[in-house]
């Protein structure tokens, strides 16, 4: 986003909007992110470990928290994944830590806090720039003022604030698990950031832009030979000494060789996106420019890239700002070393998992990320109707109930999706009772839709009852709106798929019609609150705005009456002063 974007989205956006979200981060950053009520910290024999990554505990209960929003098992499915896999870094930090002989002491903790915080308050006063509330010109008893007036907190108290966050977090045995942790990782990416040393030469390389010309290679129905034997073939031409336009024009069909000389034609990398560890295009930063680079596969195309031309693009105020630039670009080192660490310690780990579901949940995850498991759809399917039939066993023995019914759910319903008619018909049972299981603890309309389906695969006259309970219990728009939206469209079809298959009567359509309509009601109603609710909002912005406007106006006013009245007095001083000389 450009400056005067920026600038243009801080002043729509409101004071108000901007402060919120700057005391938000403040609590984010000084906090493990985990809640415990004063008075209520909960104590270790109430939580339920389900597993561990060495000394870092895995709670069910911070680990369903992102769970618990979700509106269908499959985004309950995913709220657990990622909940698993943000607390298996914080575990793994901990980790890297300990191999890096770093010692998490409170007091160094408490420093990697106030750290962090700064950086934010130099975010914000970043934003008060933006707003005009701030000048470059302006001092550093200037900048702390109009902070003060922003925020109601000088830096100092908003530091404060943040580590008197952290230290309570501190000092509750569970929250501290996840606060230490949180702030391992800083620590570690902060002695990493302390051994990188950075030239100016580097740091002036890092602005660099590579403008490269590029030929894909693809195979074609009736092609006798594959994309990669086709690559193979252009790069001996290449080297041989062929014009590399020419041999594009040959091999890539979308190529115009009319607009071979035009700029906007090229591929364009940064340093950074060349530079990344991961980057299959890394071998690009050796070429000068009229060079030609090896066969180089991405996701599956062969392509040949010749480096045009290098292109510096400094920021206008790299010379003043170096110091400030060259600290962000080891920062990124940084951050980009400590990640290829922690990748690396995840292809090694194993999470021990004490919880039969959560152990099943890890299996589920596994099948879906191995490519090569999938390919082979005969074995993928086998895992799958695997862990379906033992999370069917423990939803059944009421362990582990709630995620093992969405595990259920989940596997029978990607089964399903690869069956033919009649297999569907046949495991349609298999599907109505993990859906009524969910159903049993949850209630969902578009869950209950499903079910309406199955009984149409079936023939079942059911699926009329389903329907009216679907539109019965559909969320009203004060409620996921967005789902219910869905859910009415969706009843509406499936009433003229009933009719048709001879499985609902008058009585039954005239119900659900009724209800339909009072879902329609509520949203009209709905919306117009909406409506006047955000014209209220903006005009609440106008008023502030105008109320800063005329409070600065003011204050202008009143600086210009005292420069005047300063002069004055300067001006009537000095004649007294002449007037003794004399």
């Amino acid at each position: 986003m450009s400056v005067e974007k920026f600038r243009e989205f801080i002043e729509k956006s409101g004071c108000s909007l901007v402060i919120g979200i700057f005391i938000a981060l403040i609590f984010i950053f000084s906090s493990g992110v985990f809640s415990c009520g004063k008075g209520n910290a909960p104590q270790m024999a109430n939580l339920n470990i389900v597993g561990s990554i060495g000394n870092y505990n895995l709670l069910e209960e911070m680990l369903a928290e992102q769970a618990r929003k979700a509106t269908s098992p499959q985004e309950k499915i995913k709220g657990y994944q990622t909940a698993i896999n943000k607390h298996i870094d914080h575990g793994l930090a901990l980790k890297i830590a300990e191999d890096e002989k770093i010692e998490l002491t409170e007091e160094k903790l408490i420093k990697a806090v106030e750290q962090e915080i700064a950086k934010q308050i130099e975010w914000f006063t970043f934003m008060l720039k933006m707003q005009g509330k701030i000048k470059d010109t302006d001092n550093k008893e200037e900048v702390e003022k109009a902070l003060k007036e922003a925020s109601q907190m000088t830096s100092e108290e908003i530091i404060k604030r943040g580590v008197d966050n952290f230290k309570k977090e501190y000092q509750n045995p569970i929250a501290k698990n996840i606060a230490v942790a949180t702030r391992a990782a800083q620590i570690v990416r902060d002695t990493y950031a302390s051994k990188i040393s950075v030239s100016d030469a580097d740091l002036r390389k890092s602005y660099d832009t590579y403008l490269l010309n590029e030929i894909s290679f693809r195979k074609d129905n009736g092609d006798k030979i594959s994309a990669e034997e086709k690559a193979e073939e252009a790069l001996e031409k290449i080297k041989k000494g062929d014009n590399f336009n020419t041999v594009k024009a040959t091999y890539d069909k979308k190529y115009n060789p009319k607009n071979s000389g035009d700029e906007k034609n090229l591929k364009s990398y940064t340093y950074k996106q060349l530079n990344k560890s991961d980057s299959k295009l890394k071998s690009l930063l050796n070429l000068k420019p009229g060079e030609t680079s090896g066969i180089i596969n991405e996701n599956g195309v062969p392509k040949i890239y010749q480096l045009v031309k290098i292109e510096n693009k400094l920021p206008e105020d790299y010379s003043k700002e170096k110091t400030k630039y060259k600290r962000t670009y080891i920062d990124n080192l940084a951050y980009e070393k400590y990640n290829d660490r922690l990748k690396e310690e995840k292809n090694k780990l194993n999470v021990e998992w004490k919880s039969e579901a959560f152990n099943l949940l890890d299996a589920y995850t596994k099948l879906q990320e191995d490519k090569a498991l999938r390919a082979d759809s005969k074995l993928y399917l086998a895992k799958l109707e695997e862990i379906y039939k033992k999370s069917s066993d423990l939803a059944a023995e009421l362990v582990g109930t709630d995620l093992a019914g969405a595990i259920r759910y989940v596997t029978i319903n990607e089964v399903f999706s690869k069956l033919s008619l009649d297999e569907k018909k046949a495991r349609a049972e298999d599907k109505i009772g993990a859906i009524q299981f969910l159903l049993d603890t949850s209630e969902s309309a578009a869950l209950r839709l499903e079910l309406v389906e199955l009984y149409i695969l079936l023939k079942d006259k059911m699926a009329a009852v389903e329907l009216l309970n679907a539109a019965e219990r559909n969320d009203p728009p004060t409620d996921g709106g967005y789902e219910g939206q869905k859910n009415y469209i969706r009843i509406q079809k499936l009433i003229e798929t009933l009719k048709k298959e001879e499985l609902i009567d008058e009585k039954q359509i005239t119900e659900i019609e009724n209800n339909l309509n009072n879902w329609m009601e509520e949203k009209i109603n709905h919306d117009k609150y909406q409506e006047e609710e955000r014209r209220k909002r903006e005009e609440e912005i106008q008023r502030e705005q105008e109320e800063r406007n005329k409070e600065k106006e003011a204050t202008e006013k009143q600086k210009v009456e005292k420069d005047k009245s300063d002069s004055n007095s300067n001006t009537k001083k000095e004649s007294q002063e002449n007037k003794v000389t004399n």
